[in-house]
């Protein structure tokens, strides 16, 4: 978006979905990054494969910290959506926050009958 960030996600996966090598990983402090989304990162979870989201869309407030992911200034307002990322069975297996500058990026509701 001009050079900008105009959506940051972060995930919260449970330790113990991931595999060993990946654990092994990240407790040895090399890290781990994967070039996918969470969708194809749960195909590596057996048995908790991401089905559905359900998605809160939530207005915010920039707070005044240093290191937060979006070039807007403390105080203006955003849109944050926490996702719950479930199984087939609604099992729930991941969480998400994604902070979204809606100045690039507008959401729009599709109803159906």
């Amino acid at each position: 978006a001009d050079g900008k960030v105009a959506l940051h996600i972060e995930d919260e996966i449970p330790f113990s979905y991931v595999s060993a090598a990946t654990q092994e990983a990240l407790l040895d402090g090399r890290g781990y990054n994967f070039d996918g989304s969470i969708f194809a990162f749960s195909e590596t979870w057996p048995g908790r494969t991401i089905d559905h989201v359900v998605v809160e869309i939530v207005p915010v407030i920039v707070p005044d910290t240093k290191d937060f992911p979006l070039n807007l200034a403390p105080g203006t307002p955003y849109i944050m959506l926490f996702e719950t990322h479930y199984t087939a069975q609604g099992e729930p297996v991941a969480f998400s926050q994604v902070h979204v500058d809606d100045h690039y990026i507008r959401f729009h509701v599709v109803r159906h009958n």
